[in-house]
């Protein structure tokens, strides 16, 4: 097979003409463009999310890719780039001769201007698209975001094993570093009502959600979860039929399941921790869990008691035995404050025996034992030593445990009541940051902005907290949004 050249005045084979290529160095021009293209969607994988593009949008770099792709070899066939700039590159007669004159005519000036247009304007092109999709400030939507959605709870009771499960899987996954989790005060807005996935997206600035259900039968757990992105493609989907004594188990396989279809690394220490269950008897877990749905702080206290009958090394139970004293509370003059007092300390100490450096190490130490110094100043029954004491505690937790947007709104709550307005005002914006639906920090940045004089913001923020009236939900929010 053979055809003419019309810019050499010779008739090529295609063994030629692959020689002629080869000569031209055009097989070098094309290698460094498909790298500089595939080295340039690599770097927007990474900064993308952080511009607020979406991720979907590096399409359009291989679209400009393939569109200016004849312009590079048209380039690389008539060109070349040397110390002297750019030249024509001569045919094989003109080099073997050497006497060729390289210098670039009126119409090849003309080529490399139109060719130079065409790539800006393919380039604008499609910039446009992908600018265009950016998100607004503040309201980026990141590819490592999910939400885990209330589980439906498929027995004929147990509703306290599904709504416990459903806080741990968020708790699981929101410390493995890799993945940005939407807390459950958010995705709680999502139980019992008909929603769709670009809601989900809007209101919760999440690329994937999970859902799923979860069946308890005497010592036997069914849990079936699904791992979908908001533009509705499935990422994963998994059913786990297990005896109670391996939901620890569980819940690592299904955060080691997520991140790897969401192509997340968990880190050595995330690991050790997916591998160190808080206990290690089934039934204690389940009296923890149980105390969540009591209705009461007396009868919550029967079950964390028992709880910490079956495994004295619970420390997460212990912890939560002090709040629920905490919970007991019944103002300025209740005659068993000192006891209430005395049951949450006993709490707190009894942790430290039982967590390797807890001041250091753990947010739900340093939270619970910044809410018991708060109530124990509040009482009057505090010192300035006690004052700064607590403030450490709070700032430790938000430090250990950036993510926790309920213990941004505890510091913000103390900064608050200090007239530390502007510091209580960024502790609650970053909360909401994490929480966007968090109807008490809502409430308490209105708070802090009609204090400043930002009467239209705040009123602005109080209206959003409508949905959850119109809910039932968010009536929870004025009751609450003290407690931090």
């Amino acid at each position: 097979m053979a055809w003419f050249c019309g810019s050499c005045g010779e008739s090529w084979s295609m063994e030629h003409f692959f020689a002629e290529l080869k000569r031209r160095r055009v097989f070098l021009t094309i290698s460094i463009y498909v790298v500089a293209a595939w080295l340039l969607m690599q770097i927007a994988d990474v900064l993308f999310p952080g511009w607020g593009i979406p991720e979907e949008n590096i399409r359009y770099l291989l679209y400009i890719a393939v569109a200016c792709f004849p312009i590079a070899f048209v380039i690389g066939w008539k060109y070349d780039i040397t110390l002297r700039g750019i030249e024509r590159t001569p045919s094989s007669e003109q080099e073997a001769r050497g006497d060729a004159d390289l210098s670039l005519s009126k119409a090849d000036h003309a080529i490399l201007a139109v060719s130079t247009l065409a790539a800006i304007g393919i380039v604008a092109g499609f910039g446009w698209q992908t600018l265009g999709s950016r998100a607004p400030q503040g309201e980026m939507v990141l590819p490592n975001s999910v939400a885990v959605l209330p589980l439906v709870n498929l027995s004929e009771e147990n509703e306290y094993f599904s709504a416990g499960l459903w806080g741990e899987l968020i708790n699981v996954l929101g410390h493995i570093q890799g993945f940005r989790v939407t807390p459950p005060t958010s995705a709680n807005y999502f139980q019992d009502r008909e929603f769709d996935l670009d809601e989900i997206r809007e209101k919760l600035l999440v690329a994937n959600v999970i859902t799923g259900s979860v069946q308890k039968v005497a010592n036997r757990v069914r849990i079936s979860l699904s791992l979908t992105r908001t533009d509705g493609s499935n990422l994963w989907s998994e059913s786990y039929d297990r005896e109670l004594d391996d939901i620890f188990s569980i819940q690592s396989e299904i955060a080691h399941a997520v991140a790897e279809a969401m192509k997340v690394q968990i880190l050595g220490d995330e690991e050790q921790r997916l591998q160190t269950p808080p206990t290690d008897n089934a039934e204690a877990h389940d009296m923890l869990m149980l105390s969540y749905e009591a209705g009461g702080w007396e009868r919550a206290v029967e079950l964390v008691d028992r709880a910490i009958e079956l495994d004295p090394g619970y420390a997460e139970a212990h912890l939560q035995r002090g709040l629920y004293f905490l919970f007991a509370f019944r103002g300025d003059d209740d005659p068993a404050i000192d006891a209430v007092l005395e049951a949450c300390n006993a709490s707190l100490e009894k942790a430290e025996e039982l967590i390797n450096d807890p001041g250091e190490t753990s947010a739900d130490y340093n939270w619970t034992k910044g809410i018991c110094l708060r109530r124990t100043l509040w009482m009057g029954r505090g010192d300035l030593d006690m004052e700064r004491e607590m403030e450490a505690a709070f700032k430790k937790t938000v430090e250990i445990d950036p993510t926790n947007s309920i213990a941004h709104i505890s510091y913000s709550i103390y900064l608050r009541r200090e007239n530390r307005i502007r510091e209580a005002e960024d502790q609650i914006r970053q909360a909401l940051e994490l929480d966007r639906l968090y109807a008490a920090a809502m409430l308490q940045l209105a708070r802090v902005l009609s204090i400043q004089g930002k009467d239209d913001e705040a009123i602005e923020w109080n209206t959003r907290v409508t949905d959850y009236f119109d809910s039932g939900y968010g009536s929870l929010a004025f009751r609450y949004a003290d407690l931090g």
